[in-house]
Parts: C-alpha cells; sequence; structure tokens
C-alpha cells in the first residue's frame, strides 16, 4: 500500500531529492490548498533517506481502485511515441481529456489549473502525462487523484518549460481554462526563487497580467502583503517558514 523512493544517483544533488519531493508535497497540501496523496520521509540504517508515499488507489480494505494516467487516456505508449512519449502533449489537451473522461469537469478543470500553476511556480519541470491521472470514486465515475510527484526539479536538472507545453501558451489557446476571463501572464522562470504565488493567483482573477521580476518575492499567502524574499537553496528547508515568508538559507 506504501511506495518507496530512495535517492536516484542519476542526477545532481541526489541526496536533497527525498526532501525536496516531500517539502514540495508539503507546500502544495498546506499553503496551496492540494489534494495531494499522503506523504513522509523514512530514513536506513545508514542515515540516507528515502521518499514514502501512500498508494491512493488501494483502498483501506485492500481493495483496488481504477487508476489511469494521463499518457493511457491520451493513448501515448513508447511503443507508439518512442522514449519521450509522455512529454509529446499539451496542458491544452490534457484539459480536453478532462472535459471527456470527468463527470463533473467544471469542478476538476479548476483543481487541474491550480495544480499547473503549481508545478510552474515551483519549477516542477517533471509535470507530464504519467505525472497526471484520473481516479474510481466510491460512486463509480472518475475524477482527478490527489496530486504526486511534486518536486522543484530545477535543483537536479537543467529545464526550459515545465513539463510539458509552456504555460503561457495554455492560458492564451484555451477555451476551457481561458473561459473565466483569465489573461495570459508575463512569467519568468528562476532556478531557485518559490515566490509569487499570490500576486499571480490575484492577478488571474482580476483578469490582469503579471511580470514575476527576477527577484520574485513571496507576497504574504493569506494577505497578499509583500513579504520577504524565500530562496529554495536547499531542499531541507522548513514549511514552517515559507508559512511566515521568511527567509530559507
Amino acid at each position: 500500500t506504501h511506495l518507496l523512493k530512495p535517492i536516484s544517483s542519476r542526477l545532481a544533488r541526489a541526496s536533497d531529492m527525498p526532501a525536496n519531493e516531500h517539502v514540495t508535497m508539503q507546500i502544495a497540501a498546506q499553503l496551496f490548498g492540494i489534494s495531494t496523496a499522503p506523504n513522509g520521509l523514512c530514513f536506513f540504517q545508514t542515515g540516507e533517506p528515502a521518499y514514502i508515499t501512500r498508494r491512493f488507489d488501494i483502498t483501506q480494505k485492500g481493495g483496488k481502485l481504477r487508476k489511469e494516467d494521463f499518457a493511457s487516456l491520451a493513448g501515448k505508449t513508447s511503443a507508439q511515441g518512442g522514449s519521450n512519449f509522455k512529454y509529446d502533449y499539451s496542458y491544452l489537451e490534457m484539459g480536453e481529456l478532462i472535459q471527456r473522461y470527468v463527470p463533473a469537469w467544471k469542478i476538476e478543470m479548476e483543481r487541474f489549473f491550480r495544480l499547473v500553476l503549481f508545478n510552474y511556480l515551483f519549477s516542477n519541470g517533471d509535470a507530464h502525462l504519467k505525472n497526471f491521472s484520473v481516479l474510481e470514486t466510491p460512486q463509480g465515475d472518475m475524477t482527478l487523484s490527489p496530486a504526486y510527484d511534486l518536486l522543484n526539479t530545477s535543483l537536479h536538472l537543467v529545464v526550459g518549460q515545465v513539463g510539458l507545453e509552456p504555460l503561457e501558451n495554455v492560458l492564451g489557446q484555451s477555451a476551457l481554462l481561458g473561459g473565466a476571463g483569465h489573461a495570459p501572464c508575463l512569467l519568468e522562470t528562476h532556478d531557485s526563487v518559490l515566490g509569487g504565488g499570490v500576486a499571480l493567483l490575484g492577478g488571474l482573477l482580476e483578469g490582469g497580467q503579471v511580470q514575476m521580476e527576477p527577484e520574485a518575492r513571496v507576497a504574504g499567502l493569506a494577505g497578499g502583503h509583500c513579504a520577504r524574499q524565500v530562496v529554495f537553496r536547499s531542499a531541507r528547508a522548513i514549511v514552517a517558514g515559507i508559512r511566515g515568508c521568511v527567509d530559507i538559507l
């Protein structure tokens, strides 16, 4: 009923990956109200950390819920699309899959949009088709699954965009995501800066444009007032520090 993810030695700063994923998942859940898979950190006898998460497709009684990732929904496989199959898509097309397969798609579209924004703000370059899924409900229909595999990949990889098609293109083209009057955002990605969440979301709600400056700052996540800069220099950052908008060294 659980999945264990030890350190991957193939990437830079590999020893930080378990803490990176745990902290990013906690930020998503505690600060942004995103439904996430239950998760934590555990340690081997050597002191080496590992990320652990509970499977959300297994019930408390051991039953199995239907779960399909978006690669399956899109008909994408390595045999059909090569090694890059899970990246060869767009968030606009994913929104259209939600409309097709999820009965309460108008509600779930908001959750999807919020998660895409979170991935952009927190430099998650691994937000590909297999890291989004739909999950069976007790009523037998399908809804978006809790979020999983969230981490700041800029600590480990050099990437130019977030997972699939850049967010600006999605916001500019999508009748599904842009139908509420949201204007395209002017965004810049910065490897170590977490900031801009409230300013970005507030600008979207007001239908305006938001420019994220290179020295982005975290606006008070509840009140929208500018606070001190928060820099994700270490994956061992404390969630309480981010909530209080204090500097993380």
